[in-house]
């Protein structure tokens, strides 16, 4: 019979090796794992591997069929500049074919083929400019388009826009002129499990004093 993707229970074949990847990955208890990566060699860590083969093999509707494909994805500034663009690059020029694995079917697996014509790697602040490039606004009267850049698209000598991306662990700024960057800053450490941890401290020696009862429901 047809075979298909058991979404719910999505695992990708990485050098040999079986990845969960989206829901079905919550359900890994082995304290070896994070729910989060955390390791920016996403050419070389095999879950970051598992995550760009799993959304490419999403995309291609059958399977014994070779897809020319390009590929377009960001790093953090930080990464952009070093030997982590140059693996991620390489992996993804190279990516022939991904396997699904399957559960209760024989065979056990689903084979996408894919040929990388061209891969694209931006920095991460870049891919919101172009957003804010090519968003439109809400529509004025009349139904004439207008986009969150405005008159700047027309004139960038006018354009100067700063840009801050906030991560789990990092936080990128970079400053542009005329869709040039000309400063570009990143700090380690930095991100929103930064904030999520100086807001827990926070609420914790806010309500330290007060006591919550026993049934008390949040909902």
């Amino acid at each position: 019979g047809k075979k298909y993707l058991e979404e719910d229970k999505l695992t990708v074949i990485v050098d040999g090796k079986e990845i969960r990847v989206g829901e079905f990955a919550s359900s890994i208890t082995d304290t070896e794992f994070s729910k989060r990566i955390t390791d920016h060699d996403r050419g070389v860590n095999p879950l970051s591997k598992a995550l760009f083969m799993a959304m490419i093999g999403l995309l291609l509707p059958k399977e014994d069929y070779e897809y020319d494909i390009i590929i377009a994805t960001g790093l953090p500034s930080e990464d952009f500049h070093t030997e982590i663009y140059d693996r991620l690059k390489s992996f993804l020029q190279e990516l022939r074919e991904i396997d699904f694995k399957l559960f209760n079917t024989t065979p056990d697996t689903i084979t996408k083929f894919v040929n990388v014509k061209e891969v694209y790697i931006y920095p991460q602040p870049e891919g919101t400019l172009f957003d804010f490039c090519f968003t439109p606004n809400a529509e004025p009267p009349g139904n004439n388009k207008s986009y969150l850049l405005g008159e700047y698209i027309h004139d960038p000598s006018k354009l100067r826009i700063a840009i801050i991306d906030l991560g789990h662990g990092t936080a990128d700024l970079t400053i542009y002129y005329r869709f040039q960057a000309i400063i570009e800053k990143n700090i380690q450490g930095e991100g929103f499990s930064r904030v999520y941890d100086n807001l827990a401290a926070k609420l914790t020696a806010k309500l330290s004093d007060h006591k919550i009862p026993r049934d008390f429901d949040p909902k």
